[in-house]
């Protein structure tokens, strides 16, 4: 009966000692990793996002003027995006649902458009209008609401891609 008592104390230090070595893990992970993970400022990630966008726009227009891609301008950019290295690295993310989109970093949908229809809203930012692409890509912002260039919406100015 002793011997039985041993083994049992033993075991008992050893799921002590488990648990134990499994808390300074979660320790560790909690104090050092994760705070860095949460550290990620979404205006710089959102423009990061923004630029890989843009960056494809050539092969977008290709692939829709040639039919590779459907014409649906959103179906179509997407396609192209999750073919990016940022995709695959985690920093591009989109939602599927009913509708595909690519995500800023505050979980909301890009705004893409075509220049031409964009020309007629009448409360666009001229910044957004004077971008020299003719698929213009914005993010709406911390506040979530579209301001087609005004207010926080984020985009990249007067950018161009190389044609």
């Amino acid at each position: 009966m002793n011997k039985n008592i041993k083994t049992i104390l033993l075991i008992i230090r050893i799921i002590l000692f488990i648990l134990i070595g499994i808390f300074a893990l979660l320790l560790i992970l909690d104090t050092i990793l994760l705070p860095r993970l949460n550290r990620i400022n979404p205006v710089g990630l959102t423009r990061h996002i923004l630029r890989v966008c843009e960056e494809c726009e050539n092969e977008l227009l290709l692939g829709i003027s040639t039919n590779i891609f459907p014409k649906d301008l959103n179906e179509s950019f997407n396609m192209v995006i999750m073919k990016t290295e940022a995709f695959r690295e985690g920093y591009i993310k989109v939602n599927i649902g009913e509708r595909t989109n690519v995500l800023d970093a505050w979980g909301q949908p890009l705004q893409i458009m075509i220049k031409s229809n964009l020309l007629t809203i009448s409360n666009v930012s001229p910044k957004l209008l004077a971008k020299t692409n003719e698929i213009i890509i914005w993010s709406i912002g911390p506040n979530k609401s579209n301001e087609f260039g005004n207010g926080d919406d984020i985009f990249i100015p007067l950018s161009s891609i190389n044609k």
